[in-house]
């Protein structure tokens, strides 16, 4: 194709040589499509960091308002570890419910981008389906921020009761 376009414009095309491959993502997407990927990714990090941190004061909102309550099932005989258990259980579910729904509203998301046409003229076509490592990354993230949200208040509550006088 090369030889056939040098004879045929051979001002234009004497020095060009061309090699035929696989285009690969970096070049055919573009820096400037690369530089508003990175900033849409850090823009989801930041909501992502102010959600757990809304999370987190969520809990410790809700150890303070159940202090008292902690402190009369210890009275009437219940232990520390069924206490703690019941604490973690609660900040675990919560955080796994949320990280169902948002990893549901992520599948939409991606359904509907996966279908998203940004230039009309244009057929890209660049397909994102999740696979089983984005499903289990975001397991684990939900488990961890249930446990490190879920020790706040545990250690809040945990702490001796003072009396207001």
């Amino acid at each position: 194709m090369g030889a056939s376009l040098a004879k045929a414009y051979p001002k234009e095309n004497a020095r060009e040589s061309f090699t035929l491959g696989r285009p690969s993502m970096p070049s055919v997407i573009g820096r400037p499509v690369r530089a508003f990927v990175a900033a849409l990714m850090l823009l989801a990090g930041l909501i992502l960091l102010a959600a757990c941190a809304n999370l987190g004061s969520l809990f410790a909102a809700r150890a303070s308002d159940r202090s008292r309550e902690v402190a009369l099932r210890l009275a009437l005989g219940s232990s520390r570890n069924r206490i703690l258990r019941q604490l973690l259980t609660e900040a675990l579910l919560i955080s796994l419910a949320g990280g169902s729904a948002g990893l549901l509203g992520s599948i939409a998301l991606l359904r509907r981008l996966d279908t998203w046409q940004p230039f009309s003229g244009v057929p890209l076509h660049v397909p994102v389906q999740p696979d089983a490592n984005v499903y289990l990354v975001a397991l684990v993230l939900a488990l961890v921020s249930g446990l490190l949200f879920g020790i706040v208040p545990v250690r809040q509550v945990f702490r001796p009761i003072r009396t207001r006088s």
